[in-house]
């Protein structure tokens, strides 16, 4: 090390919140590194454990030291990272050891009783991680998960929530081979563990969950069984009140639905209950993560619905979604959570777009059992005071039901196409257009439930409607033709 600059008064200069005194030990530390990297390295590992260090010093030790191994700059990161890995793999064994054995110490020691948790832990955490990533892949530091798992099996929390957080980082890398195949039922055992711990605080639960969705990432369902993981997670979602927690739920069940949407059907009462407590609740960030899991469930098994019936063409009866029921249940949440964000100017505007993106998927699945509910909502709606949002989930309803059930919508939107508000009047008519649009004109007018004059006549009034009437009547009378020209250029080819 370089005798004429000491590290202590470098990351003191350094963590200075004047910008001249902070410059000055920056340059001091870069100074350090470049001259002796190892030794560097050693010291900044000793200050992480060093008994009455200022906790600003101990931060920024810590990001030093996970800088010095790991670049911030995305543009060079996997370059640098190389660069860093060799430098790392030529220190000295003894040196890496003893640094590692630091970084180690650094857990215990935030657990002790008389230790209140410290903000440098979560970089600490980063720390190992990338050195576990730079060596178990080429066979050295092989018992740290050894050693990981026997925190996880300690009494304190504290502990606990320190190591999930180093499997949360050491998973997210996804390096090949970090965590051997033999050692990956452990590991999840582990943390099913901390899920299933009622005892346990708010924030291992979470760091539990965030651990486990890096793991499930990482796996992808490979040579595993998640069963015991996901029924933990509907448990530890469905119990836990807050918002962290129930949101980082969510989004790992969204993770499983992307893959495998059916492993949830054993537990589709308890999916429902933590769908109705958020979609109730007041927590915007966490109705938004429930209704994009239903959106991932509706699409994937619109994917599998499609794939039967390509092999099904030939029977007459076609199994039934299984998440049929679950979503009829599902359908009046969804309009009571757009109507309530219209209740609120649509301050919330994501929630209104992916609660009808996801009705739309529900619909085609349900078809034209989504038609009575739908209904209801706009008979009940339409003469209160949010007449406009009682009507915009006709619109995304249209690619499920039958040409004959939706027929019917004809006569109820050219009515309201002749309403006194104009916001009524603009709504009608872009449902309309969307009618036409999805599900042709010249098929609807072959169910006879309205004349194409009588159609005809009142878009063309309308056409010189107030713009955010007459906008949507151009829509319509185009889809209209549309639909006629094609059917028309389909039945010359057909002669």
């Amino acid at each position: 090390m370089d005798e004429s600059i000491d590290v202590n008064d470098a990351l003191t200069h350094a963590s200075n919140p004047d910008n001249n005194i902070r410059s000055i030990g920056e340059d001091m530390l870069k100074r350090l590194q470049n001259r002796d990297l190892p030794n560097f390295l050693l010291y900044l590992s000793s200050e992480l454990v060093r008994e009455g260090i200022p906790e600003e010093s101990r931060v920024l030790a810590a990001i030093t030291l996970k800088n010095s191994l790991d670049s911030k700059d995305p543009a060079l990161k996997d370059a640098h990272k190389d660069l860093l890995c060799l430098k790392w793999l030529s220190v000295d064994k003894s040196i890496r050891l003893e640094i590692k054995n630091n970084l180690l110490m650094t857990l215990e020691i935030d657990s002790r009783p008389s230790h209140s948790r410290h903000p440098s832990s979560k970089v600490i955490a980063e720390v190992i991680a990338r050195v576990a990533c730079m060596e178990i892949p080429r066979n050295q530091w092989l018992d740290l998960v050894g050693k990981l798992m026997d925190n996880m099996a300690s009494l304190s929390s504290s502990l606990k929530q320190a190591t999930l957080e180093v499997l949360q980082y050491i998973f997210k890398a996804k390096i090949p081979n970090v965590v051997k195949r033999d050692q990956v039922d452990d590991v999840i055992a582990s943390v099913i563990s901390a899920l299933n711990d009622e005892v346990l605080g708010s924030q291992v639960l979470l760091a539990a969950l965030k651990a486990l969705h890096n793991i499930f990432e990482f796996t992808k369902f490979e040579d595993h069984d998640w069963r015991g993981a996901i029924e933990a997670v509907f448990a530890v979602a469905y119990r836990t009140s807050g918002t962290e927690i129930p949101e980082a739920a969510f989004e790992y069940l969204v993770a499983i639905a992307s893959t495998c949407h059916t492993k949830f059907e054993p537990d589709i009462e308890v999916l429902m209950c933590i769908t109705t407590q958020a979609l109730n609740g007041d927590v915007e960030s966490l109705k938004v993560q429930c209704i994009k899991l239903w959106i991932t469930i509706c699409e994937k098994e619109i994917d599998w619905l499609e794939e039967e019936e390509e092999e099904e063409e030939e029977k007459e009866d076609k199994d039934e979604s299984y998440f049929t029921g679950p979503l009829y249940s599902l359908v009046p949440l969804l309009l009571q959570t757009y109507l309530n964000e219209e209740e609120r100017d649509l301050e919330q505007m994501d929630i209104w777009i992916i609660s009808m993106t996801c009705l739309g998927l529900a619909a085609r699945i349900l078809k034209g059992g989504v038609v009575p509910t739908v209904m209801h909502f706009v008979e009940e709606n339409m003469n209160g005071p949010h007449k406009i949002a009682a009507l915009s989930p006709l619109g995304f309803i249209l690619e499920g039901p039958s040409v004959k059930q939706l027929a019917p919508l004809v006569d109820l939107l050219l009515a309201l196409m002749e309403y006194q508000a104009e916001g009524v009047r603009g709504r009608a008519a872009w449902t309309l257009g969307r009618l036409f649009e999805l599900v042709g004109a010249h098929r609807i007018m072959r169910n006879e439930v309205v004349s194409l004059d009588r159609i005809m006549e009142l878009l063309i009034e309308r056409s010189c409607d107030v713009p955010q009437v007459s906008i949507e009547v151009h829509g319509a009378l185009y889809f209209l033709a549309r639909g006629y020209g094609e059917d028309a250029k389909s039945r010359s080819k057909s002669n």
